[in-house]
């Protein structure tokens, strides 16, 4: 199901032209759709969790927010 909490944050998002990063479980980019794939300006798999996976996540967005303070 779809989560309105999510949808309506992905609206605003989009309408103030803010950088998305989409992080999805391994196996997961190549489902998500077409128009997700377009806006997010960058996507990760990770497995969020396990530690590993975590880490891995955490900095990869640390990274990305200090690309666009």
């Amino acid at each position: 199901s779809q989560d309105p909490d999510l949808i309506l944050q992905l609206g605003i998002a989009v309408a103030l032209d803010k950088p998305m990063y989409v992080v999805v479980p391994p196996g997961v980019a190549l489902l998500l759709p077409e128009n997700m794939k377009k806006v997010a300006k960058g996507i990760l798999e990770a497995d969020i969790g396990t530690r590993e996976g975590k880490k891995q996540a955490t900095a990869w967005i640390k990274e990305k927010v200090d690309e666009h303070p």
